[in-house]
Order: structure tokens, then sequence, then C-alpha cells
């Protein structure tokens, strides 16, 4: 799929076109993958902010259930001190 961007300032053209040059890629090419590139990072960065959501909500559920197996830990002890048994 073609695109046209219209006025464009020129001395962004020229700065765009000088970084092309250092690449050794036409203008067209820069820009293009300038364009997929900054799409992909976006793609990229909202998948990564899933992600660490995701990964915070785990690592709740972990202590939550550390926890509660310290709670049952201490339990479990106090109910067989009380009866002098041992498992």
């Amino acid at each position: 799929m073609d695109m046209l961007l219209r006025d464009i300032n020129p001395a962004i053209v020229k700065a765009i076109d000088e970084k092309a040059k250092k690449s050794n890629l036409s203008r067209q090419v820069y820009l293009k993958e300038m364009i997929e590139n900054h799409v992909m990072l976006k793609d990229f960065n909202d998948r990564e902010a899933e992600l660490k959501s995701a990964l915070d909500r785990n690592t709740e559920v972990i202590h939550l259930v550390y926890d509660q197996m310290q709670k049952n830990n201490q339990l479990i002890h106090e109910l067989t001190e009380d009866d002098g048994d041992v498992l």
C-alpha cells in the first residue's frame, strides 16, 4: 500500500534524507522501516505491559498462597504439640 505525505517541513525532510544516507538507504526505505519499527515497538510495549500486569498478579497470588501455607504449618505444629503426636 502506498502513502503520500504533504506539507512536511523542508528541514525535517533534509534531516530524514541525511539519516537515510548514513544508513545507506533510500528515503522511501528509511521511512518505511521507521514506520514499521514504530508500530512494532508500540505492539511490543503493549504486550510487555500486559505481561507485567499478569506477572504482578501472579506474584501477589504466590505471596497469598505462601502466607496461607505458613498459617497451615503453624496450625499443624500447634495441633501436633497439643496431642503429643508426631506426624
